[in-house]
């Protein structure tokens, strides 16, 4: 299979399942109420920003509204908004599917503590945002979750702790400025297509463990690095026991490929 018509193959499959995600994600009923430019609604455990009502720019999210905490980013809450620098609250544990998605004009991010699940397209497609740093450990980012950032530099998950971060599908695909990539948590479980294809990625540090969800060791998915042909140093942790087929295929200036002893591999 050519590397051309793998690319264009990727391509039709991420419009496809995106096409179908739109046409068949029927958003659940809810009161919306409004606190400034913020709409949300409640639920047990807190308050779920579902929409934004202002004139974008800079944009700090509550923590806190009628007394009660701001847990969750609602699904679509800031799609094709005009926010140019978000900062997300330590309240905040989730940030749901679409709830970011193709907000071209977003250039800043700061991210909370606590904010440990983002769904599926979160910041697919912010075209200006120029980095990421996910300070929980526990990170789990959902499929497509920074597809298309083509400025994204440089994305950092964890501050070194013993927590296991998650990767979905084509997480960082087709940000082909992404240059620096440390994953500093316990561990990662990395899915297939994650940084396929980020031209200029030159470095890549995966903690210092690599750990499936399950008891069965570590998991690196299918074609993870493919065509990333910047690409040179991959140090990896001390519990990888797979790495996925075509992995590091295409990358053509690889140099070093460090595992430590106790790897099963």
């Amino acid at each position: 299979m050519s590397s051309v018509f793998h690319l264009q193959w990727q391509r039709l499959l991420v419009t496809t399942v995106l096409l179908l995600t739109v046409l068949f994600v029927v958003p659940a009923a809810r009161a919306d109420f409004h606190f400034g430019d913020f709409k949300y609604t409640n639920s047990d455990a807190g308050c779920i920003i579902t929409g934004y009502t202002g004139p974008g720019g800079v944009v700090s999210i509550p923590s806190v509204i009628s007394n009660r905490s701001v847990v969750t980013i609602g699904a679509n809450a800031f799609k094709t908004s005009s926010v140019v620098s978000v900062t997300i609250p330590d309240s905040v544990t989730k940030v749901l599917d679409f709830a970011f998605y193709s907000s071209p004009k977003l250039t800043q991010l700061s991210i909370g503590t606590n904010a440990a699940s983002f769904g599926n397209f979160c910041f697919y497609g912010c075209s200006n945002l120029s980095s990421v740093f996910i300070p929980n450990g526990n990170a789990s980012l959902g499929d497509y979750c920074f597809y298309g950032c083509s400025k994204l530099a440089s994305a950092t998950i964890g501050t070194g702790g013993s927590g296991v971060a998650s990767i979905g599908l084509y997480g960082f695909a087709y940000c082909v400025n992404l240059s620096t990539l440390n994953i500093l948590s316990g561990g990662a479980n990395i899915k297939d297509y994650a940084f396929s294809p980020c031209l200029k990625l030159t470095n890549a540090t995966i903690g210092n463990a690599i750990s499936a969800a399950g008891p069965v060791g570590a998991n690196v998915g299918n074609y993870v690095f493919y065509n990333d042909t910047g690409l040179t140093d991959v140090s990896f942790g001390n519990s990888v026991t797979n790495v996925g087929n075509y992995s590091f295929s295409g990358c053509s200036a690889l140099r070093s490929l460090t595992f430590v002893r106790q790897s099963g591999l």
